[in-house]
């Protein structure tokens, strides 16, 4: 009877460096680079994007934000937005 086959292992990491300025005490804006996924091809390749974003403090518990992401290899998406509410129990 032969030995199963083993599937090789995941192998990735991820890395982020980012840049933020608080223009006053409830705006802020960022600039980031960020390499959600850093893999070989077989385990699905590095995906890199340029993000800039913005966050405002509406009070003590309350923080809205929004971020565009530019992919800058070809895996990741050309384009993408976000945005957030970050409460604080």
């Amino acid at each position: 009877m032969a030995a199963p086959r083993r599937r090789p292992a995941l192998t990735s990491a991820l890395f982020g460096i980012a840049l933020e300025k608080s223009w006053n005490e409830r705006f802020s804006t960022f600039i980031e680079y960020s390499a959600r996924q850093i893999a070989r091809a077989r385990d699905g390749g590095s995906v890199s994007t340029f993000d800039i974003g913005a966050g405002w403090l509406l009070g003590k518990s309350v923080r809205l934000d929004t971020a565009l992401s530019r992919g800058i290899n070809r895996n990741a998406p050309d384009w993408n937005w976000t945005a957030g509410v970050s409460l604080r129990f």
